[in-house]
């Protein structure tokens, strides 16, 4: 038995020698009485597992123990495998990922502080006599808060409705000699005066209801597309007191704006880390508007009373811009957002008034100021 296995190693050693020396092929069978190919499939270890001629099982081995194989040569001309090289950092490997994101009810608020500004001067202006001579429009900044709600959808769908509500009296006197000229709105629109004193009551109130999808293209990027109405109620009450001379004048103008129309815009964040994004917002809105100017004029001299009153009802559609910049922190995996930033509104003609002729004396409306938020997704 250890012989004939002595034999078969160095029958198996002296066929590889001389094959790979003559360049013989694997499997094929050289002329001659001595040398002959064994089986592809056995080899040394295998015929030590073979049980002997007599039937029984080899030495060294217990029968039933798995074999050893050895990793058989490379073909000729075949490559040997090669591992995959690894994906470079900058590599996109969105399509490996599920394409559903965090959800759950939305919930966010801002605080906001703004100035509103009228593109026309505020309420009067003076005509500039010796050492005096300013132009009264300055307003100042006041708070105001923006709160809303909504739903996103784990695939990205987004229903929101937002409310904001800002509120804000300027009040301006003036006194000294000189003589002043009156441009705010209103029938004294135009009139002189040695005195002059005025405020102005704004209120803004604004509700959006909107839907829109979340777009990542990116691991670094995310766009939101929204589209749908805002509802307006914007209030605007001007009091002017004039005299000139022995004369005095009083006027109370109500400017009221109430509508409804399509609102679109668009977010963007750009992730400079993974907790840390640029943050911007643009939208648009068109409202059908019910534009609506109340002037009541009281005149008293030394001699009479006088009273004058002025209503004016148009239908108008109103532009509107709205723009804000800023940064936001993600916490807890994108749970909650903190941020912060500048804002900037732009209201076309919504501050047209009427004048003693019946004139229509344009201007523009717009609001600016600073913001933080704080967005909570469960």
């Amino acid at each position: 038995m250890r012989v004939t296995l002595l034999a078969a190693i160095a029958s198996s050693l002296l066929w590889g020698a001389h094959a790979s020396a003559q360049s013989v092929p694997e499997g094929t069978v050289k002329e001659g009485p001595t040398l002959v190919a064994p089986p592809a499939t056995t080899g040394v270890f295998d015929m030590a597992d073979e049980q002997s001629t007599t039937g029984e099982p080899s030495r060294g081995k217990t029968k039933g123990e798995p074999k050893l194989h050895q990793p058989g040569p490379v073909p000729p001309g075949a490559a040997a495998p090669t591992p995959p090289p690894p994906m470079p950092w900058f590599a996109d490997d969105k399509g490996s990922k599920s394409a559903s994101g965090p959800s759950g009810v939305l919930l966010y608020g801002d605080v906001f502080w703004m100035r509103p500004r009228r593109t026309a001067p505020f309420v009067f202006h003076t005509t500039p006599t010796a050492g005096f001579g300013e132009d009264y429009d300055t307003t100042e900044f006041h708070f105001g808060f923006r709160a809303g709600g909504g739903y996103l959808t784990s695939d990205g769908l987004l229903l929101a409705a937002t409310y904001t509500h800002f509120e804000h009296q300027v009040a301006d006197d003036s006194e000294g000699v000189g003589s002043f000229t009156y441009v705010g709105p209103g029938l004294l629109h135009g009139s002189t005066a040695d005195s002059l004193r005025g405020t102005w009551n704004f209120r803004y109130r604004t509700v959006d209801i909107h839907g829109g999808v979340v777009l990542s293209p990116t691991d670094h990027v995310d766009l939101i597309l929204t589209g749908g109405a805002r509802i307006a109620w914007i209030d605007q009450a001007y009091e002017t007191f004039l005299t000139n001379g022995g004369i005095g004048a009083v006027e109370l103008h109500d400017l009221t704006l109430g509508g409804a129309g399509p609102r679109f815009g668009s977010e963007g964040r750009i992730y400079l880390l993974p907790w840390l994004a640029l943050y911007g917002q643009g939208a648009v809105s068109l409202i059908f508007a019910d534009l609506r100017n109340d002037s009541e004029l009281n005149v008293s001299g030394p001699n009479e009373t006088s009273r004058f009153v002025l209503r004016y009802d148009r239908h108008h559609l109103i532009p509107a811009l709205e723009l804000a910049v800023g940064a936001e922190v993600s916490l807890f995996k994108g749970r909650v957002l903190l941020g912060g930033g500048y804002e900037y509104h732009y209201w076309f003609n919504l501050a047209n008034s009427v004048d003693n002729g019946g004139n229509i004396i344009p201007s523009d409306l717009s609001l600016e100021g600073v913001f933080v938020r704080a967005t909570l997704l469960w």
